[in-house]
């Protein structure tokens, strides 16, 4: 803008605009609205008193990473249900958290990827969410994977990463679960994460919402727009053998799947039971992620994992 003074001086309007009283009411729309003009005056909704502190103290948060408010909202929320923390003692944790400097001076770089991934959905899935599940898989050393609730939340970029980069790849900070099951309980789980239940409700909204898989592959068909059916499930090319025991890892969240309001679709009541008894204890799929980068020092190649027909 310093090179030309017309559009300079059409900032600096439009600047003195938004930081007025009326444009700083008018971005507020009647909801909370901290304004650092301090020739503004906006009265805060009642909700705000509970982060009278933080207003007092003059705290800003510059940034706030979904992955980062979502995990910890997350952990501290578990530890109210469980009786660790009373309300106070969440709060005080989550702002702990949530505004802990880190001098990025200090940060180290963790690995550096060779090969970018991209999250687009292909007819053969997301090559970012395969290569996160193969990389996972990898750490547990399971024989097969399957990653439920969306997993990725970026592409994989080529160049170096910190913990807290790879961490961001991450939608969130599921737990996770590894047993023996049978292939028949493969193909059941495979068949909730799937199929239209019998009273229309539909597991899958959209296609970022497929199970990803690692170890196995799975073939669907799309017979109405949004809405798939389970055809194959293929473990190196071979059928699904149903009798066989596998090694299963499972990385995601039942919230969006099973609530009334959204899917409508509860895990099988004796499936459900099973995978709590192979909750991995004070271990996520972050903590995995992170054990598996520092043996890998990659996220590993993608594969193929979903083949989706129309018809």
């Amino acid at each position: 803008m310093e090179q030309d003074e017309a559009k300079r001086k059409a900032v600096l309007e439009v600047l003195s605009a938004i930081f007025s009283e009326e444009g700083q009411k008018h971005v507020a729309a009647g909801t909370s609205v901290l304004s650092y003009n301090k020739e503004v005056n906006i009265t805060p909704t009642p909700a705000l008193a509970y982060v009278q502190d933080c207003i007092n103290s003059n705290r800003l948060y510059m940034r706030l990473a979904s992955t980062e408010v979502f995990s910890i909202s997350q952990d501290v929320g578990h530890k109210m249900m469980t009786g660790e923390y009373d309300a106070q003692a969440a709060y005080d944790a989550f702002n702990q958290r949530i505004t802990d400097f880190k001098d990025p001076d200090a940060v180290e770089v963790m690995f550096t990827q060779e090969t970018a991934y991209s999250n687009d959905f292909t007819d053969h899935g997301s090559a970012a969410a395969s290569s996160l599940m193969n990389t996972i898989r990898s750490s547990m050393e399971a024989d097969l994977a399957i990653g439920y609730s969306p997993t990725v939340s970026t592409p994989i970029y080529a160049g170096d990463y910190t913990l807290q980069q790879a961490k961001w790849v991450l939608t969130a900070r599921n737990s996770i679960y590894q047993g023996e099951y049978t292939g028949e309980e493969v193909w059941r789980f495979m068949d909730w994460l799937v199929n239209v239940k019998e009273d229309g409700s539909n597991p899958i909204q959209h296609r970022n919402f497929m199970p990803v898989t690692s170890g196995l592959e799975y073939t669907v068909t799309e017979y109405e727009r949004g809405k798939f059916r389970l055809e194959e499930v293929t473990v190196n090319g071979e059928p699904l053998d149903k009798t066989a025991t596998y090694t299963l890892l499972l990385v995601g969240a039942d919230n969006f799947l099973e609530h009334p309001n959204f899917c409508n679709c509860p895990m099988p009541e004796d499936l459900k039971a099973k995978r709590q008894d192979y909750l991995v204890s004070d271990y996520s799929s972050q903590e995995c992620m992170q054990e598996a980068l520092e043996k890998t020092k990659q996220f590993l190649e993608p594969t193929e994992y979903v083949t989706i027909l129309q018809g």
